[in-house]
């Protein structure tokens, strides 16, 4: 996988996954998210964890988050992607922060 230049993202569903060390064991770049964006699929729920994304980013220096496509998150998600700028916050492919096991310090 990591050849073909794929990487994996664990949910963050499963507390004591074991993802990570599988992802160094096969050198394989790998993150893991912190929030589920649209576990609850209200547009409320949404718009709050979408909040608990940007203060975590604030907080820890980076977030990441996952969802489903569902139409509600995607029409959040967009919305919420284009005015991160006013929101002090800047979006990035999660590969920009991996933890890559090939690169040092990674």
């Amino acid at each position: 996988l990591s050849e073909r230049g794929l990487l994996f993202v664990d949910d963050g569903s499963v507390k004591n996954t074991k993802t990570e060390e599988l992802a160094r064991a096969s050198i394989l770049p790998y993150a893991r998210a912190q929030i589920m964006i649209d576990a609850v699929r209200t547009r409320r729920e949404i718009a709050a964890r979408l909040e608990d994304l940007v203060k975590e980013a604030k907080r820890s220096g980076l977030a990441i988050g996952v969802a489903n496509a569902f139409p509600d998150s995607i029409d959040m998600i967009a919305k919420f992607a284009s005015a991160a700028g006013k929101l002090g916050i800047e979006i990035t492919p999660v590969s920009a922060i991996v933890t890559d096991p090939e690169r040092k310090g990674g």
